[in-house]
């Protein structure tokens, strides 16, 4: 039979190395953070954003709007930039250009024969494609204009519109966080 002073010595000396490691752990923590927005609130303080049009050939109606709100929500939880219709220091318009799914995944289709095809679409990928315009009122050579494209891929054994809602959510969200990404991140 052990020792149980040993023992006892063993656990005690167990606890405090692992009391050791997590003050250890705590003190040496790291955080990184992908939020971080870098503003000079002493010289931009002021934001616009105008309802994004849309010119896609397959229209979704609550598109632009949703684009558009979620923007506005995103800089308005993430800044502390006030928004005013006329002569912002900061201002985003932007168009969508595209609105189309494609076929991005083939399978051999086993009951292909002679007279069809031979593959069958496993995976369609909805895209959303938006051309940004960001003016910097205060720092013009700031300002940028690109086309960001934004896309989700879902099973060809479901239908776009059963889908589509959702897929729209996720496909806006990255769109609205590249575009915040490119105007404040400071990476």
């Amino acid at each position: 039979m052990p020792n149980p002073n040993l023992v006892m010595k063993k656990l005690v000396l167990y606890l405090l190395l692992c009391i050791g490691l997590w003050t250890a752990a705590a003190c040496f923590r790291v955080q990184y953070s992908a939020r971080s927005a870098s503003i000079d609130y002493n010289v931009i303080k002021t934001i616009n954003i105008t309802q994004f049009a849309n010119q896609a050939p397959n229209v979704v109606p609550t598109l632009s709007q949703k684009l558009s709100e979620k923007m506005r929500d995103k800089f308005v939880k993430q800044t502390s930039l006030k928004f005013i219709a006329s002569e912002p220091d900061i201002q985003f318009d932007g168009i969508v250009t595209d609105y189309s799914v494609e076929t991005v995944g083939l399978q051999a289709n086993p009951n292909a024969n002679i007279n069809n095809a031979n593959q069958a679409g496993t995976t369609n990928r909805l895209t959303i494609k938006v051309k940004v315009n960001y003016t910097n009122n205060k720092t013009p050579k700031q300002s940028w204009e690109q086309e960001l494209i934004g896309f989700a891929n879902f099973s060809a054994e479901k239908t776009l519109s059963s889908v589509e809602n959702q897929l729209i959510e996720e496909i806006t969200d990255n769109i609205v966080e590249q575009i915040f990404n490119k105007t404040f991140s400071s990476w």
